[in-house]
């Protein structure tokens, strides 16, 4: 008998621990499990919210692709006719469901209060809709541009020569 044994020495080693039980086991894959679960939700919930941006963001390079198309024509042709044959790309149809493409184009009375009463203009609307995944139409994707006339679509004022 020793007065200053060790503390393990009390116990038989037939009783000693050595590794896991199955309950502690079973605990930590419960764990695992659930925490894998919330992870697994988080990704869903980044694709869906990416899906999403992605729409709204090719939305709007249509329709300003819509818009820049519509400037570049000269002044005269802006009529509502040209509005009505801009089609989406390809892309945006197979990417944005049931997309519809509204296009306007006004023309601006002059106002007295305008700096310039007498320069005429247009105003073009261009509105881009889309179906999301639950079948609801997100807020549409929409631009307003004004349009003047070129001063190269005019004929240049007579100028005085100096001798």
């Amino acid at each position: 008998m020793r007065l200053f044994g060790r503390c393990d020495d009390a116990v038989p080693r037939a009783r000693r621990r050595a590794g896991f039980s199955l309950a502690e086991c079973a605990v930590a894959i419960a764990i695992l499990g659930v925490i894998l679960g919330v992870v697994l939700q988080l990704q869903l919930i980044a694709a869906a919210q990416r899906r999403v941006a992605e729409q709204r963001q090719l939305a709007g390079w249509e329709v300003a692709n819509v818009i820049e198309r519509l400037k570049a024509e000269p002044y005269e042709r802006l009529q509502q006719e040209l509005a009505a044959s801009m089609k989406l790309s390809p892309r945006a149809n197979e990417l944005l469901r049931d997309a519809q493409l509204t296009v306007e184009i006004a023309e601006v009375a002059p106002s007295a209060e305008a700096t310039s009463p007498d320069i005429p203009s247009k105003r073009i609307h261009a509105r881009l809709t889309w179906l999301d995944r639950h079948g609801k139409r997100p807020a549409p994707v929409e631009l307003v541009a004004w349009a003047f006339p070129h001063a190269a679509d005019e004929p240049p004022e007579p100028r005085e020569v100096a001798p």
